[in-house]
């Protein structure tokens, strides 16, 4: 990177903005070109600052600034599409999705692989399942970063059979088994390498996978946002289960 940097209008998303002295911002942005850039939004918290409303995430968005070293300057902000309708609803998978790649990618590195993928997930967001969307995104993000999972063959290249089951290891691969609560089914394998879930057991499974791996390489064992996940979809179960032993649907 040189010693001084000037980029003007270029696309990017706002992954996470934190208060910086009295009035300032320091937002750490997402962009297609020039990856995760930390700049300072100099007075955006001011009552006449421009830029007050602006920084949200999100928002696909036109980012302008100037850089010298590791943190730069913003000089200008344009909203360049709305907010998707149901983001409301599933902000928690939102931030999450933020949080691995504020994880995933140091500041300067130029992913755009990974940025393309962020945007489709917003677009998978808005039509399909909340959970099939998290889990294929971590998938294809641990895939791009290096650390890609080895699903549809054994540590010996042996093909995974849907009704085989397997020990799993994240860095080495599957290995044959005889059933067992430390065991996967092939099927479930076979469903994560496909990105097409045929039984919630698969999806339950693929999450159980993509933890361990998210952790081993991001390190988001302490994630805030996942820890707050994990505990609503808990109440979720809860209350429906709750809900159909009310009505004798149990």
């Amino acid at each position: 990177m040189s010693d001084r940097q000037k980029v003007a209008l270029t696309p990017g998303y706002l992954l996470h903005a934190r208060p910086y002295r009295d009035s300032s911002v320091i937002a750490e942005f997402f962009t297609q070109e020039y990856g995760r850039v930390s700049l300072v939004a100099r007075g955006a918290r001011g009552p006449k600052s421009r830029m007050k409303g602006q920084l949200r995430p999100f928002q696909r968005c036109l980012v302008s600034w100037v850089l010298r070293g590791s943190l730069g300057t913003l000089t200008g902000i344009e909203a360049d599409a709305g907010v998707i309708a149901s983001l409301p609803r599933r902000v928690l998978s939102a931030y999450y999705v933020n949080e691995l790649i504020i994880r995933a990618l140091r500041p300067g590195d130029s992913q755009a692989e990974v940025f393309d993928r962020y945007v489709r997930f917003f677009d998978e967001l808005e039509a399909g399942n909340e959970m099939t969307v998290l889990r294929l995104f971590e998938r294809d993000l641990l895939e791009y970063l290096g650390y890609g999972l080895l699903l549809d063959r054994t540590r010996s290249g042996q093909v995974v059979t849907r009704d085989q089951h397997y020990r799993f290891d994240v860095m080495e691969g599957p290995e044959e088994a005889l059933p067992g609560p430390m065991t996967l089914a092939g099927s479930s394998l076979l469903d994560l390498f496909s990105g097409t879930f045929e039984s919630p057991d698969s999806l339950s499974d693929a999450k159980r996978i993509l933890r361990q791996a998210l952790d081993l390489h991001l390190g988001v064992a302490d994630s805030k946002v996942r820890q707050v996940l994990v505990a609503m979809q808990a109440h979720r179960r809860e209350w429906s289960q709750s809900t159909a032993s009310d009505t004798g649907d149990a």
